[in-house]
């Protein structure tokens, strides 16, 4: 799969399919897209840690989807290849919550207007 140019969501989750946590997280997100368009997710196999699923992936078996920051050690080493699949996306959001009296200092601030903008 590697070597194409473009590979389709259903390819890519075909054969040798790798999930972590099935009921939370991106794995949840991409398998209820899958079931929109009536592709039935069926992995090969279900591992616990990113390290260990990126390892099996360098190895040579199985494809498995993550936040490309989890794997960006082994994608500039060549270890792994990521795929081009361009007929899904899927987006995560992450919400602050904190209480409407709480003080916040300064650097806090700034940390919530810089993951908040939309640049």
């Amino acid at each position: 799969l590697a070597k194409k140019k473009k590979v389709s969501v259903a390819e890519a989750v075909a054969d040798e399919f790798i999930v972590s946590d099935r009921e939370i997280g991106y794995c949840m997100l991409l398998e209820r897209e899958l079931g929109k368009r009536g592709i039935e997710l069926k992995p090969a196999m279900e591992i616990g840690s990113v390290d260990a699923i990126l390892n099996v992936i360098a190895g040579g078996f199985g494809t498995a989807i993550m936040p490309e920051y989890m794997a960006e050690d082994m994608l500039d080493t060549g270890e792994i290849a990521k795929l081009n699949v361009n007929d899904i996306e899927i987006g995560l959001m992450a919400h602050i919550i904190c209480s409407k009296d709480r003080w916040l200092d300064p650097l806090m601030k700034e940390f919530i207007r810089i993951i908040s903008s939309n640049d």
